[in-house]
């Protein structure tokens, strides 16, 4: 099951965060197999809906960490809303897991 974790990011800002990947029973998992995928989207993928930002997703056992840059998070490519996000692993085998979603709140830029 995916942890449920809100995020909010400041147009115009650089955005990272880094997801430590557990196993089951707590103990840290190793990724170093996987590749990772995150997105930005205005509503669920089964309505159609717009991709709005593609996180750049890095692993490195155990962590998967997620970065925007602040071109991308910029008024006219990133408006400010309420959106949805997730983030999914891929085996070398193939099997998908979404390891994290939530609530991704976009807040307006102030300073320039």
């Amino acid at each position: 099951m995916a942890d449920i974790i809100n995020i909010s990011i400041h147009q115009g800002d650089d955005w990272t965060a880094n997801l430590t990947v557990r196993n089951q029973d707590g103990s840290l998992a190793d990724i170093s197999t996987f590749t990772a995928k995150a997105e930005i989207r205005d509503g669920y993928a089964e309505t159609g809906a717009v991709v709005l930002a593609e996180i750049t997703a890095s692993v490195a056992s155990p962590v998967v960490k997620l970065t925007l840059g602040h071109t991308q998070t910029a008024p006219n490519v990133l408006p400010s809303g309420r959106y949805v996000w997730d983030c999914q692993l891929t085996s070398s085998g193939g099997l998908i897991t979404t390891i994290a979603a939530g609530e991704a709140v976009v807040v307006p830029e102030v300073t320039q």
